[in-house]
């Protein structure tokens, strides 16, 4: 009886198993990415490697000053538009400079 179940189990959710981790996937950016502007993700050195790891995923990524100035309405105007686009997601880098200090 417990292999029946067990089969029966493996029948029914064996589709859903590429969109469940693909959900994971995005949970976790989501919930490690702080979001400055809303429908986009947030990568750095480590998660951008990860997100471009995942296969049949598109990304439009942005790479700016960590603190740019002035309005980033365009940008924002697309997340906004492409977040019913599947398999694209929206995301941005943000790029610190190290300048040497003078002592």
């Amino acid at each position: 009886l417990k292999v029946n179940v067990v089969q029966e189990c493996v029948r029914r959710w064996a589709p859903m198993i590429d969109q469940f981790r693909r959900l994971v996937a995005l949970s976790v950016f989501s919930a490690a990415c702080a979001k400055d502007i809303e429908g986009a993700l947030r990568f750095d050195n480590y998660t951008l490697d990860k997100a471009l790891a995942i296969p049949n995923q598109i990304y439009f990524v942005k790479f700016d000053k960590a603190f740019a100035t002035g309005h980033h309405t365009m940008f924002q105007e697309l997340a906004h538009a492409v977040w019913d686009v599947p398999n694209l997601f929206v995301a941005e880098v943000p790029i610190r400079s190290c300048r040497p200090q003078v002592v």
